[in-house]
This record gives C-alpha cells, sequence and structure tokens, in this order.
C-alpha cells in the first residue's frame, strides 16, 4: 500500500527461528501469553504442554524447545522457509505423531497461529506406499525352487542365473555348453 511504498511500515515477512515474539508482524504478543502445545507422539500418546511468553524479546527458538521437550527426543521442531512451524518424526517407521498450537493471548495479545496441516512423507506416506519383497520363485528341470536374492550360484553347479525378470507362467529355456 501507500504506507509501505513510503517506507512508513514494510511488508510482512515469514518468520524464523530467530525471530522474536514482538517483531512478529500484528501480533501483539505480551507477556503472559500463553501457547497451548498438544497433539500425539510417535506412538499415538497424548501430548500436553504450555509455553509461556514472559516477555516478547523471547524468541521463536524458544517456543521450538518447549514443543521438542513436549514430544520427547524423538521428534524435532523447526520453522520452515515459508515461515511454518514443523514437527519432524526422527525415527523411520509408522508414527502417529500430531502437533497442535493454540495461541491462548491471555495478556491481550493477537498473536495467530494459522491452520495447522499434517503432512506424511517417507516411507509411510500414502503418495509413496511400497510393496514388500518377496523371494524369487522358479522351476529347473521340473523342481520348484525359492531364494531370497535374485543371484542363484547353488541351484546348478558351476552355473550363476540372475534373475532379471519373467511374467508368470513364462517358459524361459537356458542352455548351458
Amino acid at each position: 500500500g501507500v504506507l509501505n511504498a513510503l517506507g512508513v511500515i514494510e511488508d510482512p515477512t515469514a518468520i524464523d527461528a530467530e525471530t522474536r515474539f514482538s517483531d512478529i508482524f500484528g501480533a501483539g504478543v505480551q507477556a503472559g501469553d500463553t501457547i497451548s502445545i498438544s497433539g500425539t507422539n510417535k506412538a499415538g500418546d497424548q501430548v500436553s504442554s504450555t509455553f509461556t511468553i514472559s516477555s516478547g524479546n523471547i524468541k521463536v527458538q524458544n517456543l521450538l524447545r518447549s514443543v521438542e521437550r513436549a514430544f520427547g527426543s524423538d521428534a524435532t521442531a523447526s520453522v520452515d522457509s515459508s515461515g511454518r512451524i514443523v514437527l519432524r518424526d526422527d525415527e523411520a517407521g509408522a508414527s502417529e505423531l500430531t502437533l497442535e498450537l493454540r495461541a491462548n493471548n491471555e495478556g491481550d495479545g493477537n498473536l495467530a497461529l494459522g491452520a495447522m496441516a499434517r503432512t506424511t512423507t517417507g516411507v509411510d506416506a500414502r503418495s509413496a506406499e511400497l510393496q514388500a519383497g518377496q523371494d524369487s520363485l522358479f522351476r529347473i528341470n521340473g523342481i520348484e525352487l525359492s531364494r531370497s536374492t535374485n543371484t542363484i550360484t547353488d541351484a546348478v553347479q558351476g552355473v550363476t542365473l540372475d534373475l532379471l525378470e519373467a511374467e508368470e507362467g513364462q517358459l524361459v529355456a537356458i542352455t548351458v555348453n
């Protein structure tokens, strides 16, 4: 707007971990405001804690540390490049991790944390569904064999077979000279 063009006010910028609560555009954070931290940990157990803003000079990093303490040592809280607070599960495998932050504004501040969204990435994401590996099944001279690898060294003496691809039920002829 006009005030921005005249240099009276600046465009709001995304927060990062070093941003002071007093510098968050439009927040009007006051000493005594609290942020409720809740959700579920990796195992699905309820998590609940409260972060108190003792002064506007406290940095967002303090909130991130409080979130990490609430969820334990297996989760990391950070701020992404868009200024969103992110909670990441540091252990592989299925996770029930969820986070909700709610600004209570008891000290008459105006802090609003916006909408929360859950994003799942990695091997447990629906967009990355994987099929479990299966043993190789094959027949040699009518005898059905199974191996946990696609390189077969013990089925025919002195011969290494590399099973690369096949159509189920299709016969492949191999000749050894």
